[in-house]
């Protein structure tokens, strides 16, 4: 089996923003996290993930992955629908469930004691954990684009991604007992779209994402939330801006993969790579890790999410081409990483 291997970037420093004054923190050259090996886990068949903006979650008691995807071809099925993928990494299979519903690209996922939950931009679908299955499926009130989730205790949290533009600096906490019902956990200093965050204890951290629904307007910064007042306590500045982040925690750190703006001379956009940083939330240094290697061996493709169980990272990769018909051709891979 073949690995891939990522080297840590020299990379420069990053400040602490307090609200007075800031504090430059130096990247360390070491932590206990130096080198990573990625190794295929297996390649999805074309289109078995269409979509862009991908949803998913770790299940590690039964060490299974569910990934989720809207579908919108072939155009002769009208309406676009839902992919929910299972992934039993036990036996390396794939349950899929495809459900007939229209809803906006962008799909989050995350798993509770019972059920799978699939939110789109504008339902939530409840999914049986153990068979999958047609899902129940509920509006929950809101119109959403470009969102992201947290779990954080019986709950969820949802991160900006307003598609009328007026609430997406606010964090909302939701439960599905009263599933059209959310209550305002904190406001983030800006607008937030595409910006994934994680919980550890009473802390949310929101990483990257952009200040504007045309994602134009990329974000260096993780925003560091406490749960209890709903008050930022401190931003921090990453060496880059990130237009859409990936989030899961390990130990102390926060794990952060996503999309770089890349710009030439004239800070004019020419392209974007992905990136995968370490985040660590007790001495506040930040790892990140070049992906050239990565990309050498799989084209140009990018990261489209990261889901950790026990000390295993996974990472969905691979790209979007279009066909001479103009129909988008889809090619993702499954890759892992021992963190240990």
């Amino acid at each position: 089996m073949k690995n891939w291997k990522l080297k840590m970037l020299p990379l420069a420093a990053i400040a602490l923003m307090g609200c007075s004054e800031s504090e430059e923190v130096e990247i360390r050259s070491t932590s206990n996290i130096n080198d990573i090996h990625f190794s295929l886990v297996m390649e999805f068949d074309e289109n078995q993930l269409e979509g862009i903006n991908l949803g998913m979650a770790s299940d590690p008691e039964n060490n299974t992955l569910f990934v989720a995807s809207r579908k919108d071809y072939p155009l002769t099925l009208s309406a676009n629908r839902e992919t929910l993928l299972a992934i039993d990494l036990n036996s390396n299979t794939v349950l899929e469930t495809e459900f007939q519903q229209s809803d906006f690209i962008t799909k989050e996922v995350e798993v509770t004691s019972e059920n799978v939950l699939v939110f789109g931009g504008q339902y939530v679908n409840f999914y049986n954990k153990g068979s999958v299955g047609d899902p129940t499926s509920v509006t929950h009130g809101k119109i959403l684009t470009n969102f992201n989730t947290a779990t954080y205790g019986d709950g969820i949290l949802i991160i900006g991604g307003d598609f009328f533009e007026v609430e997406s600096d606010k964090v909302f906490f939701w439960e599905a007992a009263v599933p059209e019902q959310f209550s305002e956990m904190a406001q983030l200093p800006q607008d937030r779209y595409g910006a994934d965050g994680e919980v550890i204890g009473e802390t949310l951290y929101v990483v990257g994402g952009t200040s504007d629904k045309t994602q134009n307007l990329a974000s260096n910064t993780i925003f560091e939330v406490s749960l209890s007042d709903g008050q930022t306590s401190n931003q921090y500045t990453m060496p880059f801006e990130v237009e859409d982040t990936f989030i899961d925690k390990y130990e102390e750190y926060i794990i952060a993969a996503g999309l770089l703006k890349t710009t030439n001379e004239a800070e004019e956009t020419f392209g974007k790579t992905s990136f995968l940083g370490f985040f660590n939330t007790q001495d506040k240094q930040f790892y990140a890790f070049e992906m050239n290697d990565l990309q050498d061996d799989f084209g140009d493709g990018a990261i489209g999410n990261i889901a950790m169980i026990q000390n295993t990272l996974y990472m969905l990769y691979g790209k979007i081409e279009f066909n001479e018909a103009m129909e988008p051709v889809a090619k993702w891979s499954l890759l892992k990483a021992d963190l240990q």
